[in-house]
């Protein structure tokens, strides 16, 4: 968590990683969610945040060597 905001950060999992209960866990803990005319409305009057915001953070992640990847055999 961020101090004032709550961040969050996407980590692939491996296929090799993974057992078939704990994938079918996740995935049905999982709801389907919609765009509605209220959250595009938020995005569009976002959308200058959300680049500037996209810009700076892609900006210091592009040249770690460490970044967390998926290989072919991971998915489908």
């Amino acid at each position: 968590m961020g101090v004032w905001q709550a961040r969050f950060s996407l980590r692939p999992v491996p296929a090799a990683e993974l057992d078939g209960q704990q994938l079918r866990e996740w995935l049905e803990a999982c709801e389907w969610i919609e765009n509605t005319e209220q959250t595009l409305e938020w995005a569009r009057s976002n959308s200058r945040d959300i680049q500037s915001k996209r810009v700076e953070y892609l900006r210091k992640w592009e040249p770690r060597s460490d970044k967390p990847t998926l290989q072919a055999v991971d998915g489908r």
